[in-house]
């Protein structure tokens, strides 16, 4: 095939892969409606002001939600090359677009670099790692020290002594808080492994955060997960759910963290995530229905929306014209 065919093919690619993602991402909404099973009472809370207000609101701050991590990943991709706002922002967009069809979400790694430049893609790759990684911290750590908090209210019939579970769980929390904050360790350690001078050359972009970047890092994630705690506030409310914010911040980590360790794929998430909820909510509440919608429209809202603006994202990919 010549440079010029491939570059047609590949342009061809694109749009197909766009089409292709929209369409899809569409008709999983859409059968996706069905798990609600009472669509009168849903347009009912839609038509209600009150609830109109908070979804709205939880609609502005998925844009806050999603700034915050184009300048996370902007903050991020700087120690190999200027890279834009708006760049970063298709990046994080294509990211969740590709991560809809992997475990997990693994995908995110693959979907950020396609915007890099051939040569910083693999570094890349290991920069989304050091982001993605932070994020899951913060679920982590705060999903933990829910439990720890709730232990006497859920958790007392397990078969386990409840002091030596308290010292455990906060023994991890410690040990992966220092961990992470000691990331720059991984270059000399990786580097005394048998890699090729190739893969040495990648590994050593560890070496570039030290506490100071990755304070940075750390507190946009934190802001991120704060920001997605309250939107699950917000729209638990707007369905009926009578919870308040402190019980409702303390569920929600929880929930958050069986759901980041269950594995699963964004396209089927959204069950993993509605028995999820059920289970954790409706120890406090008896709403099925509220937990239920409130749920799916936080996957819409974070996830769904989102990966469509990502298969437009996915047009300005660059393609290398050859001769």
């Amino acid at each position: 095939m010549t440079g010029k065919n491939r570059f047609k093919a590949l342009q061809l690619l694109k749009v197909a892969v766009f089409l292709l993602s929209c369409w899809y991402i569409w008709h999983h909404i859409n059968s996706r409606i069905s798990l609600l099973d009472d669509s009168e009472k849903l347009l009912e809370r839609f038509q209600d002001r009150d609830s109109l207000f908070r979804i709205s609101i939880a609609v502005i701050l998925m844009f806050l939600n999603w700034t915050i991590e184009a300048l996370k990943w902007k903050n991020l991709v700087n120690v190999l090359c200027d890279f834009s706002f708006v760049k970063s922002l298709r990046s994080v967009f294509t990211g969740i677009t590709v991560s809809f069809y992997t475990p997990n979400r693994i995908g995110e790694f693959a979907g950020k670099v396609m915007h890099l430049e051939h040569e910083h893609r693999a570094k890349g790759c290991l920069l989304s790692f050091i982001g993605s990684s932070s994020q899951l911290l913060v679920t982590l750590q705060l999903g933990l020290i829910a439990v720890l908090l709730n232990m006497g209210t859920w958790f007392n019939s397990w078969m386990i002594d409840r002091d030596v579970f308290l010292v455990l769980l906060s023994l991890l929390v410690v040990l992966m808080t220092f961990g992470w904050f000691r990331i720059s360790w991984l270059s000399p350690l990786l580097l005394r492994l048998k890699l090729n001078p190739q893969m040495k050359a990648q590994v050593e972009v560890f070496s570039e955060f030290h506490s100071k970047q990755l304070i940075t890092i750390y507190v946009y994630s934190l802001v991120r997960y704060i920001i997605f705690s309250f939107q699950q506030y917000l729209l638990l409310q707007a369905f009926g759910v009578a919870i308040d914010f402190v019980t409702c911040f303390q569920l929600t980590a929880i929930s958050f963290l069986l759901i980041t360790i269950i594995p699963s794929i964004a396209l089927g998430e959204l069950g993993i995530r509605g028995g999820v909820n059920i289970a954790v909510f409706g120890m406090m509440v008896n709403n099925t229905f509220g937990i239920l919608a409130a749920t799916f429209m936080l996957w819409l809202i974070n996830l769904a929306i989102p990966a469509l603006f990502g298969a437009v994202s996915m047009l300005y990919i660059k393609v290398k014209k050859e001769a």
